[in-house]
């Protein structure tokens, strides 16, 4: 929490904030302002519900412009924001010479412009539906992958999973040579199939100069780390536990949760992992750990009751007004 403080103008806030990080990883069963403030030994869960909606904490307009954050947030598809997000990563110095992702971003071709345009190699799911050209034939992919012979698949582990590691059957064949030929780089269909089930999936690929089919399976196989990424917040820290209704609060929870996310992955990264006997340390057992050994401040009979009792008239009030709504005509 000190590497964060400069950006609370005033103590308050910046107290609010390290109970509500607190909060995060501890054992409870929802994790939003009332839950998390009760964990706190706090009267009431006004204050985190100040530090979400309407706090000075991140007001600072030089910030705000860095970080592009517009005056009035409008709607955007999921391959607009992938594109700002890339475009910022970029501008901001990351160095990265590819993107992976699921079907939603297989299927926008300003995505793949985009990356294109920039000499960003990519493997992007796609649907079997989905239509590419294969030897000046329009084609579906799951048509293209019946073209590809079972002597042309190759075993190739896609990374290590939770059981050892993922193997599949790959094959690839080049597609939209003619595009390729008038603005540069490879295109290929990259096809993965189970070897139990052979269910199959497909990709869509390119890079800006040839790649060898294994560096293609392991771009796919990186995907996977974002949906555990995301699974070890949600599980963990409480990432999907908020109850807010702002573009402030919920972009506010995001971050708060994402830094106590932070805190047990580089407590897990530096923990030794050479014992054969033992599996290294994961996030949720340095989470569990952590509840154990900094257990929350115990708490009194009437400061337990308190609480009671506000949740209780709170649900009421929320009940009479559900029940208002519904007598409307």
């Amino acid at each position: 929490m000190s590497r964060i403080a400069h950006h609370f103008g005033r103590i308050e806030p910046r107290r609010t904030a390290t109970a509500y990080v607190r909060g995060l990883p501890a054992d409870l069963e929802r994790k939003n302002c009332w839950s998390l403030a009760e964990h706190a030994g706090l009267p009431g869960p006004q204050a985190m519900q100040r530090l979400l909606h309407t706090a000075r904490w991140d007001a600072d307009p030089g910030r705000c412009r860095t970080a592009a954050i517009p005056d009035h947030a409008v709607f955007a598809t999921k391959s607009v924001l992938a594109i700002q997000m890339i475009g910022a990563a970029l501008a901001a110095g990351v160095e990265a010479r590819w993107v992976s992702g699921d079907e939603v971003y297989g299927q926008a071709p300003d995505l793949r412009a985009f990356l294109e345009e920039r000499r960003l190699g990519y493997v992007l799911a796609i649907a079997g539906n989905r239509r590419v050209m294969l030897e000046g034939i329009e084609r579906t992919a799951a048509q293209a992958a019946t073209l590809a012979a079972d002597g042309h698949r190759h075993r190739y582990s896609a990374g290590p999973g939770a059981k050892g590691p993922r193997f599949y059957l790959w094959a690839w064949a080049r597609i939209d040579t003619g595009e390729a030929d008038r603005t540069g780089g490879y295109r290929w269909l990259l096809i993965r199939r189970h070897p139990a089930t052979g269910e199959p999936a497909f990709y869509r690929c390119y890079a800006p100069a040839a790649m060898p089919l294994l560096t293609l399976v392991r771009v796919a196989g990186v995907r996977w780390a974002v949906e555990e990424c995301f699974q070890a917040a949600k599980g963990q820290v409480g990432l999907d536990h908020y109850q807010v209704r702002t573009w402030t609060g919920w972009h506010r929870h995001i971050t708060l949760a994402m830094l106590a996310l932070v805190f047990l992955a580089v407590l897990a990264a530096h923990r030794p992992g050479d014992d054969p006997q033992r599996v290294p340390l994961t996030l949720p057992e340095i989470r569990r750990l952590l509840a154990v050994l900094a257990p929350a401040r115990p708490r009194g009979i009437e400061e337990v009751l308190r609480w009671s009792r506000w949740r209780r008239r709170h649900q009421a009030i929320a009940r009479r007004c559900h029940y208002q709504r519904r007598s409307q005509p």
